[in-house]
Order: C-alpha cells, then sequence, then structure tokens
C-alpha cells in the first residue's frame, strides 16, 4: 500500500534561494488613520525638505515620527513617491541597510534600485574577491592579494 504522506528520509533536492532574503513589511509604511492629530506644521516642514538631498526627522522615541512620516507619505502619494524602510536593531549591519534601501528604491525607480543591488553585490576588494575569481580562473592570487 502506497502513502500520500512524503516519506520523512527523503532529502530537500530543490534549491534554496541564494539571493537576499526580505521581510516585505519593512518596505512598506505603517497604515495610517484619518482620526489622527493635524500635523499641517509638520507638513509643511517636511515639504519644505523634500528638495533637499536628505531631510532627517529626529525625536525621542514615543515622539509620532514614524505616524507623522507614514501619513505624510500617503498624503504626497499622488505628487511624489516615497521608499521607505523599517529599520530595527538586527539591520545593525552596512550590507543589509543598504540592501533594503537599494530594495526600497527599485520599487520607485527600478534602474536605480537595479544599479544598487548589483553593486553590493560585486565581490569587493579586500574581501578576497579579486583573489577568489583569480583562483578561479587558474591564476593564483600573488602573496598579500586579498
Amino acid at each position: 500500500m502506497t502513502s500520500s504522506r512524503p516519506s520523512h528520509d527523503k532529502r530537500r533536492t530543490d534549491p534554496l534561494p541564494t539571493g537576499p532574503v526580505f521581510l516585505e513589511t519593512k518596505l512598506h509604511p505603517p497604515a495610517t488613520d484619518a482620526r489622527l492629530v493635524d500635523r499641517s506644521r509638520l507638513f509643511e516642514l517636511l515639504d519644505a525638505g523634500a528638495g533637499r538631498r536628505l531631510t532627517l526627522v529626529t525625536a525621542p522615541t514615543g515622539f509620532g515620527k514614524t505616524t507623522v512620516l507614514a501619513a505624510w507619505c500617503a498624503a504626497q502619494r499622488d505628487r511624489r513617491a516615497a521608499a521607505w524602510v523599517s529599520l530595527d536593531a538586527g539591520d545593525n549591519d552596512p550590507l543589509r541597510l543598504w540592501t533594503y534601501v537599494a530594495e526600497a528604491l527599485s520599487r520607485i525607480h527600478p534602474t536605480v534600485g537595479r544599479q544598487s543591488l548589483a553593486a553590493l553585490r560585486a565581490p569587493r576588494p579586500g574581501r578576497g574577491g579579486l583573489a577568489a575569481a583569480a583562483e578561479r580562473a587558474g591564476h593564483p592570487a600573488a602573496p598579500g592579494d586579498s
């Protein structure tokens, strides 16, 4: 008699994903509520900063930074695109941080995002990238190259 249940002794044969694993929720602003306190003065400041290279929003924990930015992005949806990345302590790694930023950018400007992701994935000198590539090509790296 055959069973439709998979056997426990079979090994997984399909390949595992090789690229970075993204938590999709980190790339979307939280939902906003129409009953929020009016923040028109803060929206005006954000509007003024939107034409600059960087606008930094700082305040202590619990003062509503995420809420006001999510509401502002929602209000601006028809006028401008926004890339969103939510960070936590586990994102305290430059490669992970910039991979999330590049992925968020790719959602509003695909060319920039693809170029950024490709640059992040490229082998980097000093981290074995060139030496490893030379060895794969059959040319051992010189002493001190890595």
